[in-house]
């Protein structure tokens, strides 16, 4: 049973796994999966009730159980890439298909999960995100046709992720009549940084997109859990609290309350898995529940001794456990960690209540198919294999033995010794999956992790039995729990001052620094060492590929509407720019250019140019700067430890580099008094003109006398930018325009564009075609992150002429 399980599992996996760029699964791959691999699967099967057969009607034959484990795993392995592949395919075929700018679709669907309310600009209102599935077709023009087969571009079953500005109450299974704009799937394609795509796909999620109006057409019934997540929410943000946002996040699930700020310091900490409902947090329910049953039989007992004649207070714990962690688990919103908590917890309790005994290796793996079974997709989510991972990573460790007490050690090492072990064991996974790894997560853990699951969360769970018999001393009992949150965040407020390590690694040096890793955690260092030192030199191999000298690499990130350009030469790197920045709290730098810089070389900066104060352009500057080493930053409006940008010129390795002087308008805007890079080397030019207007763009001619090989449309191509005499005097063979896809600007212009087109440029946009890669040693061609590393979850511009938009 082990082995069928265990080879199930891997094969739900294992198109999820990080392969190398060559190796990941395209969309016939997993067309195939969906088609045979069930039949093949099948056969196995087959042969497996015939060696059952065999041995149950042809009993003087002997059959050795050995033998048929490999053919277990091969048909788990077969059966599991069947049932994935199958999902996977239903998935994609499920997705919206509509380009952003279309007009509005009407259509009606139910609200799935509860709402989450945003951090809202100023003068937007009350702003929410909330699920959307689809029960009807859309209703209106052939805008919402697929071009090919005219079909619809979603269909009744589909899960729309929207947002909706002015929102009005809005609760979980409402049904609405919506009018929205919707577009298919579609985020940053860029060598490192967080994919949301993938993200969407993992979650179901087929499309996105805003509400422009609704109607609701019947209310969602309340249920139990409903009221009782609302009764705490409005308790507790009824006392005076300091934290109380926290405190919900740990008890009903809810994020909306945590700034981004807090967030940005549980990620630099590595505490984020506690400040949400967490497998732990639901063993510790589980176990609550278990001792208070016990402690309740007992104490009728002592009035009614009879009572343990009929009640036996081992199954009366076990009852009790599995009902407050299923509570719990549906009180918080049943996320991955909770959810393999509660399948992992549920058959500990009734099997140790029976006085029985169950190898935890077996119910790990249970969990793990009984999750895949019920939504393969969940492979794709970040959470899944950390969960998982964490609770292997212990199993094997301990060996099954309680953490409290071994071989008379004090709790106080084993707990230490637990931290020990999630930190050695997971950071290849954790960098392998974000890019990142907090240099202070021990500390913070090895505080945080007593202080939140063995005093804050028992401390918010009594409270929360409390609010309606004894509501002052649930009160007092909040107000407990947020004053040791303030005393945790203080401490980790201190630790967050250190810098993240952004760090890349490829599939086989992240599946050689896990396995030193786990040879560690086993004590096994003859093996350990070995492997991590072969880790260290393939790393350092993938580092020395250095361009050669003389020649450039031009990176331009895909950070929407906004610019971060990266220009590498032999030993050095500069940037252009660092993205935006948005209010809700989301920016660019960390979500695209420093991951970016790991990806494709040292994350490290030797000079930084912020071209103008606009906040698409250095949105993402403060947090490249706190995490990443940058030697000289450059700017038009320079502060403390900056220079300006006009008239600097330097080389390195062979290459020439010009922050170009230009008479500015006397009253010049913010965008004209952008920063104007040159960059050469030999025959090959490239120009970064910021966001500079045509005014600026005619001083600008007197310095290009010769064209240049790659340009960056100014401003993103607006029609206020590359005026005819620039775009011929520059006459670029290849033009980069960093834009946004279907952006509220209209950039780039379609006037912008046939001005190019006149010239014989060839025409990139990072919106649509992901990051862009450009050679000097190779001029003619172009590397297209999104079309040239398409994985199956990706999706590609729908119009025939993207190549030029």
């Amino acid at each position: 049973m082990l082995a069928l399980l265990s080879g199930f599992a891997a094969g739900c996996m294992l198109p999820a796994l990080p392969w190398p760029l060559k190796f990941i699964p395209s969309q016939s791959f997993i067309q195939s999966l969906g088609s045979w691999e069930l039949l093949v699967g099948s056969a196995f099967a087959v042969m497996l009730g015939w060696s059952a057969w065999s041995k149950i009607f042809r009993p003087g034959v002997p059959v050795d159980p050995a033998r048929l484990r490999p053919l277990r795993l091969a048909t788990g392995l077969l059966l599991g890439l069947g049932w994935g592949g199958w999902h996977h395919l239903q998935a994609l075929d499920a997705r919206v298909v509509l380009s952003p700018g279309g007009e509005p679709v009407r259509f009606e669907g139910e609200v799935v999960g509860e709402p989450v309310e945003l951090v809202a600009p100023a003068g937007r209102g009350r702003v929410i995100r909330l699920q959307v599935r689809v029960n009807g077709p859309p209703q209106n023009s052939t805008q919402i046709r697929r071009s090919l087969d005219e079909q619809p571009a979603f269909r009744p079953g589909t899960t729309l992720m929207l947002t909706w500005n002015e929102a009005p109450a809005v609760r979980h299974a409402d049904r609405w009549r919506l009018l929205a704009s919707v577009k298919g799937p579609w985020g940053y394609a860029n060598p490192g940084g967080f994919d949301f795509e993938r993200w969407l796909f993992g979650q179901g999620i087929q499309g996105s997109g805003y509400v422009r109006s609704g109607e609701r057409i019947r209310a969602g019934s309340v249920t139990t859990i409903s009221r009782a997540r609302e009764g705490l929410t409005n308790f507790i943000t009824g006392l005076t609290l300091e934290h109380p946002a926290i405190l919900l996040a740990l008890l009903t699930g809810s994020r909306a309350g945590i700034d981004a700020g807090q967030w940005d310091l549980f990620r630099r900490t590595g505490t984020v898995h506690l400040m949400v409902v967490s497998g732990l947090h639901v063993g510790l329910a589980a176990v609550f529940g278990h001792l208070s049953g016990q402690l309740l039989v007992r104490l009728l007992a002592l009035a009614f001794p009879p009572l343990l004649l009929w009640i036996d207070a081992r199954k009366a714990g076990a009852i009790c456990g599995s009902a407050c962690c299923t509570v719990y688990l549906l009180l918080s919103g049943s996320g991955i960690p909770a959810q393999r908590a509660w399948l992992m917890a549920l058959p500990l309790l009734l099997v140790v209540a029976w006085g029985r005994r169950v190898r935890p290796g077996l119910t790990l793996v249970l969990a793990v198919v009984l999750l895949l079974l019920a939504d393969p997709l969940r492979v794709h989510l970040q959470g899944f294999w950390l969960s998982f991972a964490a609770v292997a990573l212990l199993a094997l460790a301990f060996n099954g033995r309680q953490l409290t007490q071994r071989h008379g050690r004090p709790w106080v090492r084993e707990l230490i010794r637990s931290q020990w072990v999630i930190g050695i064991g997971l950071a290849p996974l954790l960098v392998g999956l974000t890019g990142a790894f907090s240099l202070t997560g021990f500390p913070a853990n090895l505080l945080a992790v007593p202080v939140v699951s063995f005093a804050v969360v028992p401390l918010v769970l009594f409270g929360s039995l409390l609010v309606h018999p004894l509501p002052d001393v649930a009160a007092l009992l909040f107000g407990l729990a947020d004053w040791l949150t303030g005393m945790l965040l203080f401490w980790l407020t201190w630790l967050a001052e250190a810098p993240m390590l952004h760090l890349s690694v490829g599939f086989w040096q992240l599946l050689i620094a896990q396995a030193a890793g786990v040879f560690l955690i086993l004590g096994s260092q003859r093996q350990a060492w070995p492997l991590l030192g072969l880790g260290v030199l393939l790393c350092v191999t993938m580092s020395s590929q250095r361009l050669p000298s003389t020649q450039f690499r031009v990176s331009a990130l895909d950070v929407g509407q906004g610019t971060a350009v990266l220009v590498d030469t032999a030993r050095h790197r500069l940037l252009f720019d660092a993205g935006p920045a948005y209010p809700g709290g989301f920016e660019t730098g960390s979500a695209v250019v420093v991951p970016s810089l790991a990806s494709t070389g040292v994350p490290a900066v030797d000079a930084l140019v912020l071209s103008h104060d606009d906040l698409d352009h250095i949105g993402g500057a403060a947090y490249v700067r706190r995490n990443v080493a940058v030697q000289a930053v450059y700017s038009s409006f320079p502060g403390e430890d900056e220079l300006k940008c006009y008239g600097r010129r330097w080389q390195w390795d062979g290459v020439d580099f010009r922050l170009l002087r230009i008479r500015r308008p006397a009253a010049a805007s913010d965008n004209d008094l952008s920063c104007v890079l040159l960059v050469s080397a030999g025959d090959q030019r490239l120009l970064l003109a910021g966001d500079v207007g045509a005014a600026v763009e005619g001083h600008l001619l007197r310095l290009l006398d010769v064209p240049v090989t790659l340009m960056f449309a100014p401003h993103h191509g607006s029609a206020s930018s590359s005026s005819r005499a620039l775009v011929r005097v520059a006459n670029p063979r290849t033009l980069f325009v960093s834009a946004a896809r279907g952006n509220r600007y209209g950039h780039p212009h379609p006037e912008v564009i046939r001005r190019y087109e006149e010239v014989g440029a060839r025409i990139y946009q990072t919106g649509r075609q992901g990051a862009l890669v450009w050679r000097s040693d190779a001029p003619d061609s172009v590397l297209r992150w999104r079309e040239d590393f398409p994985p199956y979850w990706r999706s590609q511009e729908p119009t025939p002429d993207a190549s030029k938009r």
